[in-house]
């Protein structure tokens, strides 16, 4: 492999671009809970239909993540992520306007595509602007990102509903900024340099990249992670607020507030999630208890009815994500991978994260059909167990940082 010239810290551009330039596609997509009393009263939704339109989103991940990341991982991704963003301004414009029911799962599906592009994308920068030992961080910076737009959306989406005349309104606000975002991006990408690692010359092994991929049991084990939590938070962010409404008498706005926190916690532990686990020395035991501590602290949430101690438990609960950005490295650890794998092994993950995701508001809102949301939402804070699981049986090991690269800081 030669190598390329070394490349200047413009390479975090393009990292918080794709954070930032993500807004309204993470904010529809995954704080829909505080929107659905709202949109529920409009089209007169019952939880069964509730839990299926939050999953229409999750489900379109469950579905295209695998194909859409062995098809983008071709191409350049500069240019490939400024598509999907004119993609996602089109689609939440039709959001905005649609008013059929089904219409909206499909679209929250259809929004989905937009949502895995960023894996192979996140995956072709890193590995070509970034040293081995930097993915660590990077994901954190990634991580946190997102959990400061989730934070906003969670704080801000009440009060913008009831200030904008409702949730339509919000809708297409989401969609200007989209379309401003897509524009930043594309000025973003411009000017960015070249990659540092050159793209490795075409395996001569015979053998398809998903292939080898689903050979490796590190990956199978990976995926066990992303599911116990996944399932676990899908169903409190789609029925918690209606709960914490109907059940515990607070206000939209603080239902919001309190998710939000949950979020904003997110933001450092991310951040600090590379420092924790070189002082840990393992990055099992980090794995360990972090998915057992979230047991506790969502079980509490169901619990408890005092808006004061509900904050401060999903302060705490937002602290226990700090494992993700750790997850979302473990690809690259694995000898033999290349760019390609490692987008292959990043996208299994988010398949059985997003088969999670689907399946506990689905799920969960057939139940609360037939049982107190309360009840549901209890069984759902054990399912954590699932992640510990996985991580019971992940290596520590890492890999050596690959040849021809050379980076300035």
């Amino acid at each position: 492999m030669s190598r390329a010239p070394a490349v200047q810290p413009y390479r975090w551009a393009l990292i918080g671009a794709l954070v930032l330039c993500s807004l309204a596609l993470v904010w529809y997509g995954f704080t829909i809970g505080v929107m659905l009393p709202d949109i529920s009263a409009d089209l007169g939704l019952g939880p069964a239909e509730e839990g299926w339109l939050s999953s229409g989103f999750y489900l379109g991940q469950l579905v295209l993540t695998l194909p859409v990341t062995a098809w983008l991982a071709r191409y350049e991704p500069l240019r490939t992520m400024g598509l999907v963003y004119v993609a996602t301004v089109l689609l939440l414009v039709a959001a905005a306007a649609m008013p059929w029911y089904w219409g909206e799962v499909a679209i929250r599906f259809a929004l989905a595509f937009a949502f895995v592009a960023l894996n192979p994308v996140r995956t072709l920068i890193i590995t070509g602007w970034f040293r081995r030992e930097e993915v660590p961080r990077v994901m954190s910076v990634f991580n946190s990102g997102f959990g400061v737009i989730q934070t906003i959306a969670f704080w801000a989406s009440g009060l913008l509903i009831d200030a904008l005349g409702g949730w339509r309104a919000l809708l297409w606000l989401l969609a200007g900024l989209a379309a401003a975002s897509a524009a930043a991006w594309y000025l973003v990408a411009r000017f960015a340099p070249p990659p540092v690692v050159l793209v490795p010359e075409p395996r001569r092994d015979g053998g398809g990249s998903l292939a080898k991929v689903l050979r490796h049991s590190q990956v199978w084990l990976l995926c066990l992670v992303g599911i116990g939590g996944g399932l676990t938070w899908s169903v409190y962010l789609t029925f918690w607020a209606t709960f914490a409404q109907h059940d515990l008498g607070l206000s939209k706005t603080t239902a919001g507030l309190v998710l939000g926190c949950s979020a904003l916690t997110i933001i450092p532990g991310s951040l600090a999630a590379a420092w924790t686990v070189e002082r840990v020395r393992s990055r099992r035991r980090f794995l360990l208890a972090a998915t057992l501590a979230q047991v506790p602290l969502f079980g509490l949430w169901a619990l408890v009815d005092d808006p004061v101690a509900l904050t401060v438990i999903g302060l705490a609960q937002g602290l226990t994500w700090i494992y993700f950005p750790i997850m979302l490295s473990v690809p690259f650890d694995l000898e033999g991978f290349d760019a390609s794998d490692v987008a292959l092994a990043t996208g299994m993950f988010f398949v059985a994260n997003a088969a999670a995701l689907t399946v506990g508001p689905a799920v969960s809102g057939v139940v609360a059909e037939w049982v107190a949301l309360r009840t549901v939402l209890l069984v759902a804070a054990l399912l954590p167990v699932l992640s510990t699981l996985g991580a019971l049986f992940l290596v520590d090991s890492r890999r050596p940082a690959p040849a021809g690269v050379a980076v300035a800081s």
